[in-house]
């Protein structure tokens, strides 16, 4: 699939179209739902965005390829395998095209956030889990080239399902409005990286297309809410509620919380708290049953091809099935799961049959990869609540939804439908939990339906010179500052943005600056912008817990020092300048916005640089 350009394929109406009647704010909005391990894409027609229900979402659910085992399907697998790689490919492979034999690539969307901050709930075999395919990156790509890949085949197809539905002529004249979902836990780099990527992809690339990011716990909740507020829903909320949705998908699980503040005549909700998270989705699962086979086998096992035992295998097809029923027996223990796998030289055990070429796990074992992962879920949700109810000062919590393609699982539903009882908590699941994501990203292109207010998931300041404070700042520290004398402290960060702060569109740090400009320095400056998610962030840039966000980019004009005071230092001219740098945090892009301001104008030109090496 070659991809195709938007600017290229849009054409003027009255070249060809002119028989078409489409209004000028008509748009499609298209949620991309895409997953450490499955993609899913959702979209509506704003044509009457005013009477607008969750049922007017569209799923898509056919995708190319032979590896998919119905003609419908939610998702479809993230995985990329390569022309120039796969002898007999004319064309990159996406998805259910790639077959087991195929060397592809899968798992890629967990390296877009490689360096960022662990937590107590990712899983710790994460970083060893590199393997043929998982977690690996071909030769001379980055990360973000293979995603690019992997989205441009996702891109083109998403145009020829909607040149199905609508026609390719009422297409080429309809703007499209992207929403892609990324995780609440991720680096403002990583989101970063992302956007970078669908761009580059092609998404957006329209005269008239735009793209957006939303956070996949926000884009669950909107699918939620909004359909729990509708007539006639069964599980139906009202003012006054407390929501906690739980988005367990393959790789990350985020937790956020939402109060609903009215239903009727609009849906309003906020969040009632920093949301939490962790690197501990369903693929901890498949990490804990290679792990066991590794351990039973030894390297009768692991010698095996990747096309064998990899992610779109037959072998790990059957234990996706028998991982998705784990939980809906009551004597699970009892239970006895055999897999096809042909292990040369394998001797008979209780755990496999050489006879047959069947590996045989027993209830008590499956146990064993499941209990890890759910007992992490549970931790966060034990977090969260705590949290919310620590800020409302009440018991605010009384439902919790479970989304995602693990919040399906009938054991994790049952584990926590059990921890929900002991603290008279209402446990729901909603219909189709995998396509909740996607379809509460195309509902939230409907600004009508967002959180009218959402909590900062970390303290945000930039590096800044402030006065020494004699005997708290250290001496390695000091500075004189050349044009009063004053002793600084040149490690300190001002955070002017506080972890739990409500904010929105508007919130941004705004920071006035007096600096000294040296005619030998050229007319760009930088600014450090830091991040802490500790309770108390501290006061220096040297702080284990502080993580370097970006470089903070601002070039100035010759013209703009006329207006600054000057003077000579050790032979060189050097101006007193002064003027507000502006980080806005709640941008509707989804990204961090910088500009520099001076008498309510932006001056100069500003970029910037995502740190791509993680913390500090």
């Amino acid at each position: 699939m070659g991809s195709r350009s938007r600017s290229r394929a849009v054409k003027p109406i009255g070249s060809g179209f002119s028989h078409l009647s489409v209004k000028g704010n008509h748009r499609i909005i298209i949620g991309v739902d895409y997953g450490t391990t499955y993609t899913g894409i959702s979209y509506i027609d704003s044509s009457n965005t005013a009477q607008c229900s969750i049922r007017d979402v569209h799923d898509v659910r056919t995708f190319p390829g032979p590896g998919k085992e119905a003609n419908a399907v939610w998702k479809t697998p993230s995985r990329i395998a390569y022309s120039k790689e796969n002898q007999g490919c004319t064309e990159n492979q996406f998805g259910f095209q790639v077959t087991p034999k195929m060397i592809s690539y899968s798992w890629t969307k967990l390296l877009l956030d490689q360096q960022a901050r662990t937590t107590d709930f990712d899983d710790p075999s994460l970083k060893q889990s590199e393997g043929e395919g998982m977690l690996k990156l071909p030769c001379h790509k980055t990360a973000t080239d293979v995603v690019t890949d992997f989205l441009s085949e996702i891109y083109d197809w998403t145009l020829q399902y909607l040149e199905k539905r609508v026609s390719p002529e009422i297409l080429a004249v309809t703007a499209l409005e992207f929403w892609f979902t990324v995780p609440a836990i991720w680096s403002d780099q990583a989101k970063d990286a992302t956007l970078s990527a669908a761009m580059a992809a092609g998404f957006a690339s329209g005269a008239q297309d735009r793209i957006f990011l939303v956070l996949e716990p926000e884009a669950a909740g909107v699918a939620t809410l909004k359909g729990f507020s509708e007539r006639n829903s069964a599980a139906s909320v009202q003012r006054g509620d407390g929501v906690l949705i739980c988005d367990c998908g393959g790789g990350t699980v985020d937790i956020t919380s939402y109060s609903v503040l009215q239903v009727a005549p609009k849906l309003e909700f906020e969040e009632i708290v920093p949301g939490t998270g962790g690197k501990c989705g369903s693929t901890y699962i498949d990490r804990e049953f290679h792990r066991w086979m590794s351990q039973t086998f030894g390297r009768k096992f692991d010698q095996l091809k990747f096309e064998k035992k990899g992610p779109g295998s037959r072998f790990m097809k059957e234990f996706e099935c028998h991982k998705r029923d784990f939980g809906y027996s009551d004597n699970l223990l009892d239970q006895l799961y055999e897999l096809n796998l042909v292990i040369p030289q394998a001797e008979d055990s209780e755990f496999y049959d050489g006879d047959e070429s069947v590996v045989k796990l027993n209830g008590r074992t499956m146990l064993s990869f499941f209990e890890p992962v759910v007992k992490k879920i549970i931790a966060l949700l034990n977090q969260q609540i705590d949290a919310a109810n620590r800020i409302s000062k009440q018991c605010i919590i009384n439902r919790v939804v479970l989304v995602g393609g693990f919040g399906d699982s009938p054991y994790l539903n049952t584990q926590v439908r059990k921890w929900c009882q002991t603290k008279d908590i209402r446990l729901t699941c909603p219909e189709d939990p995998q396509a909740a994501i996607a379809r509460g990203a195309a509902l939230r292109g409907l600004d009508s339906i967002a959180p009218i207010r959402r909590r900062c998931r970390r303290h945000y300041g930039i590096g800044v010179w402030m006065l020494f404070r004699e005997g708290i700042d250290p001496e390695s520290s000091a500075m004189s500052w050349e044009w009063t004398g004053e002793k600084m402290c040149r490690s300190r960060i001002d955070w002017t943005i506080e972890k739990g702060q409500i904010i929105d569109e508007q919130t941004k740090i705004s920071m006035p600056q007096v600096h000294m400009l040296y005619e030998r320095e050229g007319m760009t400056q930088d600014a450090r912008l830091y991040s802490c998610t500790s309770e108390v962030p501290p006061d220096y840039q040297w702080d284990p817990s502080v993580e370097k966000v970006a470089v903070l980019k601002h070039t100035l004009q010759q013209s703009h020092l006329e207006a600054f005071e000057s003077k000579i230092s050790d032979g060189y001219k050097c101006w007193k300048i002064e003027y507000t740098r502006e980080v806005c945090l709640g941008s509707k892009e989804g990204t961090l916005k910088f500009r520099v301001v001076r008498d309510k104008e932006e001056w100069g030109s500003t970029e910037i640089n995502f740190d791509t090496r993680g913390r500090k």
